[in-house]
């Protein structure tokens, strides 16, 4: 079962086109955000399908993880029959790289980069860009990995590769030489290699930042103008080895390249372990770099040692499950809110 935006109907038609003749496969079109039809189409879709023993759902759409409720309501009625893909970037980009690389590749970069980190106190991240920043972690922060892989009655968020916590403190110099990513509506291109932000950060707030590009700075100024949005909420480290480069597009892809990003505003625990909310989750992407972990090991983000019979931890919130991606119930990843 393949559902698609608007956006999203190209890649459709190539995807039914892949698949082979004898799967049989049924495709619908649908409104992001809101659709009164929506569940009318996807039962209607169900009821076409033959018998068996699983179906795949795969829905592609651009910035949002529309009608969760409606497509979670198929593991209860299936259970582990039914696996639920969602595609929620779907520029020429992610297709031509994010998806070489595979869930048991990812997996180990996790799982490598998870034994280094859980249970670590001190980091301390740099880039060749010029981000240099002193992290101090605490155990009682969740840790998140995207990996690409099935489990029950979880949808699956690709394109994958990603593990991610909240900081007890962050300070430093954060330069974001990547990309910008940001869950409200806009038109400005979000690749920042040509122009950087370049951001200081004091106790995880932040306290400055310049770019060269007066409508980014303009941008900037926009999110951090609501509540909290100075605070970091979110430390994320891209695994996913196929990406390479950045899209100007405001794609999920970015924050999957291998590199740090650091996520402002709305943070990625819940609210009984960080007691603050915002209304805009805005992840600025530095690409590459190095982790000095405890000031022992050195974790490389670009290439890093991902060792033989590294297991990935099963105490991990281990996937962006149900549409929640940053633990605060968002059904959405971007608002439907447009700032320019």
């Amino acid at each position: 079962m393949i559902a698609y935006t608007r956006s999203g109907r190209e890649k459709a038609a190539l995807v039914d086109l892949l698949l082979p003749s004898e799967v049989s496969r049924s495709l619908f079109g649908f409104l992001p955000y809101h659709d009164p039809h929506f569940e009318e189409y996807l039962a209607r879709a169900v009821g076409a399908a033959p018998e068996s023993n699983r179906i795949i759902v795969l829905t592609l759409e651009d910035d949002a993880l529309s009608h969760s409720d409606q497509l979670a309501d198929l593991y209860d009625a299936y259970g582990s029959h039914v696996e639920i893909y969602r595609i929620i970037s779907i520029d020429d980009h992610t297709f031509a790289t994010a998806f070489e690389a595979r869930p048991a590749g990812i997996t180990a970069r996790n799982a490598a980069y998870l034994k280094s980190l859980m249970g670590s106190h001190e980091l301390r991240i740099r880039t060749n860009a010029g981000t240099d920043l002193s992290v101090l972690l605490d155990p009682k922060y969740q840790w998140i990995s995207n990996r690409g892989s099935v489990r029950p009655g979880s949808f699956v968020i690709l394109p994958a590769g990603e593990v991610a916590t909240y900081a007890e403190t962050i300070s430093g110099r954060f330069v974001a030489d990547g990309a910008m990513r940001v869950n409200v509506t806009h038109r400005l291109p979000s690749s920042l290699t040509d122009n950087p932000i370049e951001v200081e950060i004091e106790n995880s707030r932040i306290i400055g930042y310049q770019t060269s590009n007066p409508v980014i700075h303009q941008f900037v100024a926009d999110c951090l103008r609501r509540a909290n949005v100075d605070r970091v909420g979110e430390l994320g480290f891209g695994t996913n080895y196929g990406v390479r480069g950045f899209t100007s597009l405001n794609s999920h892809t970015n924050e999957r390249a291998p590199g740090i990003h650091l996520g402002f505003g709305t943070p990625n625990q819940p609210e009984t372990i960080v007691p603050y909310d915002a209304t805009i989750h805005l992840d600025l992407v530095a690409a590459g770099g190095t982790v000095l972990v405890d000031g022992d090991c050195t974790i490389d983000l670009t290439n890093p040692a991902l060792g033989d019979g590294i297991t990935h931890p099963p105490l991990v919130r281990d996937q962006d499950v149900a549409g929640d991606c940053c633990a605060r119930g968002c059904n959405l990843i971007a608002t439907g809110v447009r700032f320019v």
